[in-house]
């Protein structure tokens, strides 16, 4: 068997929203997030990656209106040190913090700008547990220190207030107990500014790990954690008329702490995301209008979750915890379930195209993937507005981790061992939507192995597992009777907890991710003669638990751990797609004229991607911007001695837009979700006419953008 042409792991990466640092850049618009490996940008949709991460975290960021870019400090570990770093909305650049002049390393520091001294106020934090009492003036490079001081705390929340002129900090904690003040810095007499206590006759409850941002209404204070670890769903508001109100909206984000929050001010929104409660991570984003809370879906990563596609819908479905999802082609989004299965983790699933349902069978009541003390023996069905419990007269052993596959040949789900107290388990049984039957049983014990259906050889085919002595590396072939044994010539390394998919475009099964008991992050295809190792490339190698054929987008998609190529820096429950065609957008050459433009994709080109826009900025206000996409570049000199780069007898698109009082503009370009568009090759360029005197056109380089994955 030859291999197959070489694919590239895409990343479809999710905010990692607890302590995220967030700020609003208001050159373009839109909230960022720094997500370490990935800046995200939220358009009210959805978050989007835009740039590569910064690679810091525990710091604060905030937006410089002078500077017109992002400041964002903090911790990394790639080199280790505590660093500044601004972001030119391509990469972000690291400076060392100055050791000698300028702020103590600290985690959960806060930092703000302040209009009316035209400088960022760095504010408190912690070292290696102890509160730090520290508030800093900065103007790039140079920093300043403030004397007068509240008292040393982290977890409080600092927040800009009337329009920018002024600051106010609320509670924290110190180490030994958590504050309720309110501090204003006062920027009169300056210099020295100094902070000032504000006395309100209400105010919230002591707290730390709240968030607080400034609105058209005041400063709103969301969520929080109290002394004895009870978290709080509290919205209050400060006027600095009033004083402190608490809020009574009719929708609130359930409660929680450590989590970001800024004010949108093109949209007028509050954007609030993530945190943590009792629980663990939360991954949800809210917005508020200034009457309400609105919940934005955004889904969770999917940790460890099977996932079957399901044909008649054309859409994914994965079950976990009590939370069904379901795959759009772009996302998971979280589908609600007046009732759900008993597991909540440990099942398997398999999709029945004869039914039009996906059948869950046994799993376990821990989330605990070891624990077997616990197993279920329940058949669940969804038929995608409800699960069912099917109530049958006999069926397998309760277990978990079973491998399970949908025979379409002969219209039965196979499923094949897992794992109760007692041990892992070897039968093998068939259900054809009304009972379970046994039928022979072949591959010896195992757990956690993988099965899915060939549909060009009608056969399904089993891989690996666990059983008492470790990891299997066996090849099984179920042909509606019996199993078979395989016997290829290229073994894959043993392993279980992997997942298998049979991609459609190629014709063969695919496997990847699992463990044995180092991770593998390596991928195979059998053609159901031998196997063969696939060439793939990553920046960000994952270790996929799941794997599905989308069917409607022709790809195989995968979630799973991940870690950069170059170094052991994990993120759980990324999307990823392999690909033969990865969607790609590239800036050529530079803009001409008396303003020259810079032009820049803002996400990725990849289809179904309805968030998609190319940005322009670098011209005056208030400038009639044109956006001309081709299907082929071009060289053609202009007379004012700049050059159309597009090919004006394929332009496909053309756009125009007035730009901001901040000379940008944004235009929008949703990408179709029509695999035909997979490879589409695009040139986009834009052209400003200045009226002068004396008159000009303005052009910007080349955007030259690939249709993919």
């Amino acid at each position: 068997m030859h291999a197959l042409a070489a694919q590239t792991w895409v990343e479809r990466p999710h905010p990692h929203l607890t302590f995220p640092e967030m700020a609003f850049h208001a050159g373009r618009g839109r909230v960022v997030l720094n997500g370490y490996h990935h800046t995200l940008e939220w358009d009210g949709r959805r978050w989007t990656a835009s740039a590569p991460g910064a690679y810091q975290w525990y710091g604060a960021m905030a937006y410089d209106p002078v500077a017109d870019c992002l400041v964002l400090t903090g911790l990394s570990y790639f080199p280790f040190g505590y660093y500044v770093s601004t972001w030119d909305e391509r990469v972000w650049r690291r400076q060392p913090m100055p050791s000698q002049s300028g702020p103590a390393y600290g985690d959960h520091q806060t930092l703000n700008y302040l209009g009316a001294l035209g400088a960022l106020v760095l504010h408190g934090g912690s070292l290696g547990g102890s509160p730090l009492a520290q508030t800093w003036l900065c103007k790039p490079p140079y920093w300043q220190q403030i004397r007068t001081l509240p008292p040393a705390r982290q977890g409080h929340a600092t927040s800009s207030c009337w329009g920018g002129s002024g600051l106010v900090l609320f509670g924290g904690e110190d180490g030994v107990g958590q504050y309720f003040d309110t501090y204003q810095l006062s920027t009169w007499p300056w210099p020295p500014a100094t902070w000032m206590p504000v006395n309100t006759p209400a105010h919230p409850s002591a707290r730390a790990f709240h968030a607080m941002a400034e609105t058209d209404q005041g400063v709103l204070l969301f969520g929080g954690r109290d002394s004895s670890g009870a978290y709080s769903d509290e919205t209050w508001l400060l006027d600095f008329t009033n004083g402190w109100q608490q809020l009574h909206p009719p929708v609130s984000p359930p409660a929680r702490a450590e989590h970001g929050m800024v004010w949108d001010s093109v949209r007028h929104r509050l954007v609030l995301a993530g945190g943590s409660d009792a629980h663990g991570r939360r991954y949800d984003t809210w917005e508020w209008n200034g009457t309400t809370w609105r919940l934005c879906n955004v889904a969770p990563p999917l940790e460890r979750m099977p996932v079957v596609y399901d044909s008649r819908r054309g859409c994914g479905v994965a079950y976990r915890e009590g939370q069904t999802r379901e795959w759009n082609g772009l996302a998971w989004q979280v589908r609600p379930a007046p009732r759900t299965p008993t597991s909540v983790a440990g099942h398997a699933l398999a999709y029945d195209a004869a039914r039009g349902v996906t059948v869950l069978f046994g799993g376990q009541a821990s989330p605990d993937y070891r624990d077997t003390s616990h197993v279920l023996a329940e058949t669940w069905e969804w038929n995608g507005f409800a699960w069912a419990l099917r109530i049958l007269p006999r069926g397998p052993l309760a277990r978990t981790g079973a491998a399970m596959a949908y025979d379409a040949a002969r219209s039965t789900t196979v499923l094949l061992g897992g794992e109760s107290s007692a041990g892992p388990m070897r039968d093998t049984w068939l259900y054809d939507g009304s009972v379970w039957r046994s039928a022979a049983p072949g591959p010896s014990a195992r757990t956690v192995a993988a099965a899915c259906y060939d549909p060009r050889r009608q056969v399904v085919v089993l891989f690996g597992g666990l059983d008492r002595n470790g990891a299997l590396a066996d090849t099984w072939e179920w042909d509606g009777t019996v199993w078979r044994r395989a016997a290829p010539r290229t073994v894959p390394p043993a392993r279980g907890g992997h997942a298998l998919a049979f991609d459609a475009q190629q014709g063969v099964v695919v496997m990847a991710g699992g463990w044995g008991p180092d991770e593998h992050r390596d991928v195979w295809q059998w053609d159901g003669v031998d196997w063969s190792q696939s060439r793939v490339r990553a920046k960000r190698t994952p270790c996929p638990y799941n794997l599905m054929w989308d069917e409607r987008m022709q790809q195989l998609v995968a979630s799973g751990s991940s870690h950069l190529s170059w170094g052991a820096d994990y993120v759980w429950g990324n999307v990823f797609v392999l690909s033969h065609t990865p969607a790609s957008s590239e800036v050529k050459a530079r803009g001409c004229g008396a303003y020259p433009l810079q032009i820049a994709a803002f996400g990725v080109p990849s289809l179904g991607n309805d968030c998609f826009a190319v940005d322009i900025k670098g011209a005056p206000p208030r400038t009639p911007i044109a956006l001309l996409v081709a299907a082929r570049p071009a060289n053609l000199r202009l007379p004012t001695g700049c050059a159309l780069l597009v090919d004006p007898t394929s332009i496909a698109l053309t756009a125009t837009a007035l730009t901001s009082g901040l000379g940008r503009a944004t235009f929008p370009l949703p990408v179709p979700a029509m695999p035909t568009w997979r490879g589409v090759e695009l040139h986009a360029q834009a052209v400003a006419l200045e009226t002068g005197p004396p008159a000009s056109v303005d052009v910007s380089g080349l955007l030259q953008m690939r249709l993919g994955d």
